[in-house]
C-alpha cells in the first residue's frame, strides 16, 4: 500500500465542565429522561485524563499518522494542557460538521455518523474512542489491506436475546443489521459472516469518500432518530460503513484475534509476542488488566467505564496510564507554559 496521509479522530467530552454539563442535564429534563437514565449515565462523560495518555500512546506506536483531530461540543471547554498550537493538531466543534437541527448532542452514535464531514481529513483515516490505547507499535497495514481499503475487524458470534434485555448499543446494531440485510439482499459470504457477529471494540479504519457515498444514499433512515440528543434503541451503530464497505468490496471482512483463553507453546510466545489485536477490560477484570497486557501485549486496549466504577477505581486506573505512558507528547503544552 501505498503511504498514503492517514489521521486519527477521537471523541471527547468532559462532565467537570459545570457549563457543560448544565446543559446537558437541560437537554436530558426536555427529553424526559432521567440523569441515570441508559442514555445519560454519568459514567458516560467523565473525563479522568484518558485522553491525554491515548495522545502519548499513539505519539509513541502510530508516529505515522498524519494528524489527529479533536470532535468535541462547542460549549465543552477543551483540557488546559492540549497544545493547540501543534499543527498536527485540529479542533474540531460540532457545529462545523453536523446540522443544527441535531444540535446539542450528547450521543457518540450520533456524532460518529458526520466524522467523514470533518474538514481536511484524509481520505484514510482512523477513529478511536479516547479510552482506546495503542500497545505496541502497529503499522498502516493493521489497519488498512495493500488496496488501500480497511480491514473491518469482528468478534464472536452473536447470541440470541430477547429484544427487552438488550441495551441501546446491542439495539442499534440490530438496526444496523437489518439496513444491510434489506440495503444488500442477497447478502454475500463476507458481509453475512460481518453481520453475524459482533463489532470488535478496536480503532476502525474508514475509507472517507466511502463513509460520505453510504451517508448521502442512506441520509433519510439515518437522520430520522439524530433528533434524539441521547442514547436511544433506534440509532444505526455505525458499522454499518463496515457493512457497506464489505459490500461494495471496500472492506475486508477479518475475525479479529482476541480470544485469550488457554495458553501458546513458548516458541509461538517468542516468534511472535504480540497475539491479541486488542483486549477490553471493564468490571471485574480490571485488576487483571496490567497481567494481562503484558502476557498477550494486544495491539490496543481499553478499560471500560461503566456504571460501578469508583472514583478509587479511575484513580487506579490514571496511575497505570501515567506508568505505561509517563512521556509528555507534542499534543502537550510545555510544563509551565499557559
Amino acid at each position: 500500500m501505498k503511504q498514503e496521509p492517514i489521521d486519527l479522530v477521537y471523541l471527547w467530552c468532559d462532565a467537570a465542565d459545570a457549563k457543560w454539563t448544565a446543559k446537558r442535564m437541560e437537554a436530558a429534563r426536555a427529553c424526559g429522561l432521567a440523569a441515570d437514565a441508559d442514555g445519560n449515565l454519568p459514567c458516560r462523560f467523565i473525563a479522568r485524563n484518558e485522553l491525554r495518555y491515548a495522545l502519548r500512546s499513539a505519539a509513541r506506536y502510530v508516529p505515522w499518522v498524519r494528524k489527529v483531530f479533536i470532535v468535541h461540543d462547542d460549549d465543552n471547554e477543551l483540557p488546559r494542557w492540549l497544545n493547540r498550537d501543534n499543527p498536527r493538531l485540529q479542533i474540531v466543534r460540532h457545529s462545523e460538521i453536523m446540522p443544527a437541527r441535531f444540535l446539542p448532542c450528547f450521543c457518540p452514535i450520533t456524532i460518529e455518523h458526520y466524522l467523514a464531514q470533518i474538514p481536511d481529513l484524509s481520505e484514510r483515516f482512523l477513529y478511536a474512542n479516547d479510552d482506546m490505547m495503542f500497545y505496541r507499535p502497529l503499522e498502516p497495514s493493521f489497519f488498512f489491506a495493500s488496496d488501500g481499503y480497511p480491514y473491518c475487524r469482528f468478534g464472536g458470534k452473536k447470541k440470541p436475546m430477547p429484544d427487552a434485555e438488550k441495551s441501546h448499543y446491542l439495539r442499534n446494531i440490530d438496526r444496523a443489521d437489518e439496513l444491510a440485510r434489506t440495503a444488500y439482499a442477497p447478502v454475500g459470504r463476507e458481509l453475512a459472516e460481518a453481520i453475524s457477529r459482533y463489532p470488535h471494540h478496536c480503532v476502525d479504519a474508514y475509507c472517507k469518500s466511502d463513509m460520505r457515498s453510504c451517508f448521502a444514499r442512506f441520509k433519510e433512515v439515518l437522520e430520522a432518530p439524530f433528533a434524539m440528543p441521547f442514547r436511544s434503541a433506534d440509532k444505526v451503530l455505525r458499522v454499518f460503513y463496515l457493512y457497506d464497505a464489505i459490500a461494495h468490496g471496500h472492506g475486508h471482512f477479518r475475525l479479529a484475534r482476541y480470544r485469550i483463553g488457554g495458553g501458546r507453546p513458548w516458541y509461538k510466545r517468542l516468534l511472535r509476542p504480540g497475539w491479541a489485536d486488542s483486549l477490553q477490560f471493564y468490571g471485574a477484570r480490571w485488576p487483571n488488566g496490567p497481567q494481562m497486557l503484558e502476557k498477550w501485549r494486544p495491539g490496543l486496549f481499553c478499560f471500560n467505564d461503566t456504571d460501578v466504577t469508583t472514583d478509587a477505581d479511575r484513580d487506579w486506573l490514571e496511575n497505570l496510564y501515567a506508568g505505561m505512558f509517563p512521556d509528555p507528547s507534542s499534543f502537550e503544552k510545555v510544563e509551565g507554559a499557559r
